[in-house]
Parts: C-alpha cells; structure tokens; sequence
C-alpha cells in the first residue's frame, strides 16, 4: 500500500474512514520504510524484528532462518494466546499451520475481496467468544490492494479499459511521472518490462489505473474498519494496542511504474500507524523507522523481553537515536540507506549508484550522487550503512551474488 493512500493524510481521490480512525487519533510514522519492497522478505522482517539478510529470506518463498523466534513463538512463550489471519508468503503464500500461532483462517486462493472478508469474519468470531484471561497478540493479515498486480498484467491495452470514469475522480498524475534520474540498469530492465511502458500506455491510461488502485485500498479499509468495529462493540478496544503497517508499497504511476520492487519512496516506503487505548490526538514522527522496529515495540508495550539478538528497535518511548534506516533489495544485490534528509542506494556490482535530497527533492527527481557538494555526504551515508550491515549476523543460506562481502 502506498504511503499517502489515506484520506486522513489529505487524498482526496480516496475514502478510507477506517484507516482514518487509526491515522487521526494515532501515532503515525510518517518515514516508515521496508526493510526488502518484496512481500516475503519485508514479511520476514515484521515477524522477526531482523533484517532480511538475517532471517535468509531474500526472495519470495523462503523459510525464516531456524534459530530466529518470530512474533507468535515469542509472545507464545511468554504467556500470550497468538492468533494468525490470511496472508503469510514464508514458504507457502498461504497456511494452515504456523508454529507459535494459532491460524484462525488461511488466505483463500482466489482474489482479495473474498480472502479479506473472510479474515475479518474469522477473527470478528474469535473476539466476540474471547473469555480467556491470557493476553492475546492477533494478526489480521490482509491481501488488498496486492490485487493491482493483477490487474496491470489483465487490464494491458487502452480498449480493456472503455467504460466511463467521470473526469473528476480520475487522480492526477503524480510530480515525477517523467522523471528519470540516471537510474540503475536494474531498474531499467524492470521498468521496460512493466506493463505501462511496455504496452505503451496514454497519461489517460495511467490515471485509470491509479483510479482502480485506490478502489482496492478501500476494499481493504471496508475491512479494517468492521474490525476496529468489532473492537470496540467487545470492549477489547480499552485495552488493545492496534498496528497497522504494509508490507511494501504501490510505485503508482511515480517515475512511469506500476508494482514494487525498486529503491524509489513510492515502493518502499510504507504507512504505519500505531493507536492505543484512549488516544485521541494524531501524533507525527517524522524520524525514518523499519518495519524490523514493530517486533520490539509490541514487546515494549507488553512489558516482556526481546530476544536477545534484535536488529529493530522499540519505538514505543519516542524515535530511537538511530541516525537512518538500512534497505535490501534485488535479492540483497542492492542496499540503502534512508536518513530524514537523503537516500543513498549503492550496488555490489557496480550498477548506477543513486543519492537523493529528500528534503529538497521529495519525488527522487534529481540523483545528485556525481556532484562535487555530495562526496562528503556520500562518504558519511555510505559508512553509516556499513557500520549496521557489518553489524548483521547474515543468514549462511544467502546466495554469494547477494553478499555484500
């Protein structure tokens, strides 16, 4: 999902009133990014609080890396009943068995607006009969909008496209539609492949496509506020910490792409919000966070211990004083790393290395890496993220192609 697809953070081309009860009242991470904008690896990360190369899922269909307790094991152990919905995409998309959790329901295998409703209705049925005294830790873990991937590789050519969308509602193009800022040979090679320059499609194409994207994301927000609904009909509200994140965003149209996978903001940048019981006044963190920081912040808000080799760091008492975040991509061939201010993207094969003014350059617009006013700040961001991947225990099983030494 997208960062900024979420009416209470000012789009006006999308309704999303549940996502809004969580962003309007909640603590929201306005920099939050994947640790890999692939589903599994990011995936990878959320239930281990590790990076990607740690937990040895580098690419889809993988195994976490025995050894690694995840979320449901830990919280298992320490006294927690822990309930899994949907969508897990380690090894198999879809499971029915999870050490450490109880599944509720599995991913159906057919498209998201049937999986997510019946997410919701399994877990509205386990809190509405909940009598236990032990604690529970519960993920719902939704498909949409992931159902966009589908839809650019089945809607390819103007004429699938011919029945009416009033003007008004199209959304804009976004600021960097055409930018190209001298992009990796990577990147080139999956953009000439991506459904919107390949078949060649007109600007009124492009809005069509953003138009249905936003349609899916409010299929999964129907979804989110019937159980924030549920929440608060049991009374579980008053004593709930609520998280939402997504696992990787949408490119939407940025720099002429659809899908993930790429080091651009609008691929692994990602919303996340945490609400808890009573809070009624939107806070924003502007400080860059992972998706690897949720494992021990659940663990700071539950008052139990971390493992005790953890990469991600407990958000909970405010912004760590972490300087930026690190981010895999490409299987690991990739890194980068984000501070408030740039993005510095480098490879292990000497690909087109990229560095952004965030702060002056939003949209990724102008990579400014072979600018003589950069080599001081390429020289402090490149030592930065070598100082955390130094610091990984990296998973035996990565391929050496992927290794960064």
């Amino acid at each position: 999902q997208h960062h900024s697809t979420i009416s209470a953070l000012g789009n006006k081309y999308i309704s999303t009133p549940g996502l809004d009860r969580i962003f309007s009242r909640g603590t929201i991470y306005a920099n939050t990014y994947s640790t890999n904008p692939v589903c599994g690896p990011a995936r990878s990360s959320i239930l281990t609080g590790r990076m990607p190369c740690e937990t040895g899922v580098y690419n889809n269909g993988l195994n976490i890396r025995h050894g690694i307790p995840h979320l449901g094991q830990w919280f298992s152990k320490h006294g927690y009943n822990s309930l899994y919905a949907g969508k897990w995409h380690l090894r198999e998309n879809s499971s029915s068995v999870i050490d450490g959790f109880d599944v509720l329901m599995t991913k159906i295998t057919v498209q998201a607006n049937v999986s997510d409703t019946c997410i919701t209705s399994s877990t509205e049925a386990f809190l509405r009969n909940y009598d236990d005294d032990k604690p529970f830790l519960m993920m719902a873990m939704y498909i949409q909008p992931h159902d966009i991937c589908g839809f650019v590789n089945y809607f390819r050519h103007e004429e699938d496209m011919l029945y009416e969308i009033p003007e008004s509602e199209l959304p804009e193009l976004p600021p960097n539609f055409r930018a190209e800022p001298d992009e990796p040979e990577r990147f080139r090679r999956f953009k000439s492949n991506n459904p919107g320059i390949k078949y060649n499609w007109t600007e009124d194409k492009w809005r069509r496509y953003l138009w249905h994207y936003y349609r899916y994301v409010e299929g999964v927000d129907l979804e989110i506020n019937r159980l924030l609904d549920v929440l608060e009909e049991t009374g579980l509200a008053e004593n709930t910490i609520i998280v939402f994140a997504s696992d990787h965003g949408e490119n939407t149209a940025n720099h002429r792409t659809t899908l993930k996978t790429t080091f651009y903001n609008e691929s692994c940048r990602v919303p996340m919000a945490i609400l808890e019981p009573g809070q009624d006044k939107m806070q924003k963190i502007t400080k860059p966070v992972s998706l690897m920081d949720i494992f021990p912040t659940l663990c700071s808000y539950a008052g139990i211990e971390q493992p005790s080799e953890m990469t991600g760091v407990s958000l909970k008492d405010g912004p760590s004083d972490r300087i930026g975040v690190p981010i895999e991509n490409y299987g690991g061939s990739g890194r980068a790393y984000v501070t408030e201010d740039y993005k510095y993207i480098d490879f292990n094969d000497g690909d087109t290395s990229q560095l952004f003014n965030l702060a002056e350059d939003p949209y990724e617009k102008n990579n400014i890496i072979t600018e003589k006013s950069s080599a001081a700040i390429i020289k402090t961001l490149r030592a930065e993220m070598n100082e955390i991947f130094d610091s990984l225990d990296i998973a035996e099983c990565i391929p050496k192609e992927y290794r960064w030494f």
